[in-house]
């Protein structure tokens, strides 16, 4: 006998995903294999990068010259190159409370260079969806070659907290903190 699986559909890239059909309390007949397995097959796009694996643990990312998709919130814009926002070419996401992983050691923010012509407009509370090629700048893990599209919005993840002064704090003559 066949059995069907109904599977509700989603938009949501993720991984594959196996399940396990198990019958039970047959009615005139004996069950032979009681168990089944079954995938079902991701057909939503590209996978998912954890922002938290994009940078890793470590001093630099080992992502770097990798090219890798992930989903966030966009936390601030530096897009404008007019001078009003800083002309940092390009804009940092947060990864979203659920999608956060909970180690110190990890981050859950990025920054996105995509130069003076952005291939994305984006503005702050926006969820983007970003693919670019991991690199390191300045000690700083960036995605550079930016491409990727604007899902929608959500209320902004939660800040983290930093105190301040960190051991690792630099300060200059005037006694004003440096990033290192």
């Amino acid at each position: 006998q066949i059995i069907e699986v109904l599977v509700a559909g989603d938009t949501a890239s993720e991984s594959d995903e196996d399940f396990t059909v198990t019958l039970s309390n047959a009615s005139g007949a004996a069950i032979v294999t009681a168990d089944a397995n079954g995938t079902i097959q991701n057909d939503d796009g590209v996978p998912l990068t954890l922002i938290s694996d994009v940078l890793g643990s470590g001093a630099a990312s080992a992502l770097v010259g990798h090219t890798v998709t992930s989903e966030a919130v966009v936390v601030g814009d530096y897009q404008d190159c007019a001078g009003s926002n800083g002309d940092l070419n390009g804009f940092f996401v947060q990864e979203e409370d659920a999608d956060a992983d909970g180690d110190a050691l990890t981050s859950e923010g990025l920054v996105l260079f995509d130069g003076r012509s952005p291939a994305v407009d984006v503005n702050v509370g926006d969820v983007v969806q970003v693919t670019g090629t991991v690199g390191e700048f300045f000690d700083a893990t960036q995605l550079s070659d930016v491409t990727g599209s604007v899902k929608g919005t959500d209320s902004l993840p939660t800040a983290a907290i930093v105190n301040l002064p960190a051991a690792a704090s630099t300060t200059n003559d005037d006694g004003d903190f440096i990033a290192d």
